[in-house]
């Protein structure tokens, strides 16, 4: 196969993909849930694993301005909260692990409070997840408390 060849076959794969991730984009929206500040600056800081494999935990909402939990009104959106991945000194592959971080630089792995919705094994509210894959494919999971993660359905 030509050089040339390659190359315009190359383009046409770039150009399906981003018309792929633009109608995974439109799939789904969500608006964002404010959070308690306090209370999830302290379960954020104890999750460490991988996406979509590991579940992140439900963070504590704040209703009427409140938090039910420790009475705080300080927030925090879950649009705000993003994927962090951790390479060791002399990875040059895969991340070791990933963080979730508040305020993170880059949301191009997607968001891990993307918004909640109900399970769709047990009914209980849970979290939505985010993750944009260097395909340009755009995942998204329910992140259930009592089932796990949950694709979800589209």
């Amino acid at each position: 196969m030509t050089r040339k060849k390659r190359l315009e076959e190359n383009e046409n794969l770039f150009d399906d993909k981003n018309q792929n991730n633009e109608s995974a984009k439109s799939i789904i929206e969500y608006d964002s849930i404010t959070y308690c500040l306090p209370c999830s600056k302290v379960i954020l800081e104890t999750w460490k694993g991988w996406p979509h494999r590991k579940a992140v935990p439900m963070l504590p909402n704040l209703d009427g301005n409140e938090c039910e939990k420790c009475g705080s009104s300080q927030s925090l959106s879950g649009h705000k909260i993003t994927w962090l991945n951790c390479h060791h000194e002399f990875n040059t592959g895969l991340p070791d692990y990933w963080l979730l971080e508040i305020e993170g630089k880059a949301i191009k792995w997607g968001r891990p409070y993307l918004g909640q919705e109900e399970c769709p094994r047990c009914g209980t509210i849970a979290v939505v997840s985010e993750m944009n894959y260097p395909s340009t494919r755009r995942e998204l999971k329910i992140n259930c408390a009592k089932c796990g993660l949950v694709n979800i359905r589209k």
